[in-house]
């Protein structure tokens, strides 16, 4: 699963090479850095239950219900608070 957009952290775009994090529960199952604007291109490995994200170390607001073989998702932006 593929996943194309855009990171916020704090109403911003994030800073070019923040990480960002995808899980299924504790299970680190994907990750990429910030390129510049803010883009970002994170291939998930396959899991079980609903992917949650972190941008930086801060959870995003958005997640994933269940993982879907061969889906690219574009225009999927996640939006992160915190510090």
């Amino acid at each position: 699963m593929i996943f194309l957009g855009i990171a916020w952290l704090n109403g911003e775009t994030a800073p070019v090479g923040t990480g960002i994090v995808a899980h299924d529960g504790d299970r680190e199952i994907g990750s990429a850095l910030v390129n510049e604007g803010g883009e970002v291109f994170l291939e998930v490995r396959q899991s079980q239950g609903p992917i949650t994200f972190k941008v930086g170390c801060f959870d995003a607001q958005e997640t994933v219900p269940e993982w879907r073989i061969g889906n690219i998702t574009v225009g999927f932006n996640l939006t992160a608070s915190g510090g």
